[in-house]
């Protein structure tokens, strides 16, 4: 049975990033400068079956529009955790 392990790996500059899996909050980060990392999804997943995941980049706190360096990108990446490849 393929029991699958989900991340998500992004990069995000001068933005408030926001992760939510099943209107769950799984990672908020307000980001005054650049990041880049992989962070992993199943803390927000309950059970099986489909889930909605919702990634949004916002304007940094307290602002009302976007930086103009604001940047975001994202791959969700799936892995199965019964086989040796976690690429």
């Amino acid at each position: 049975m393929q029991k699958s392990y989900y991340n998500l790996d992004f990069g995000a500059t001068m933005c408030e990033f926001q992760n939510k899996v099943n209107n769950f909050a799984v990672f908020m980060l307000n980001i005054d400068g650049i990041v880049a990392s992989e962070i992993p999804l199943n803390g927000g997943r309950f059970g099986s079956g489909e889930r909605q995941v919702e990634i949004r980049a916002l304007p940094l706190d307290g602002e009302q529009t976007l930086h103009l360096q604001a940047n975001f990108h994202y791959q969700v990446k799936a892995v199965d955790v019964n086989t040796a490849n976690w690429n």
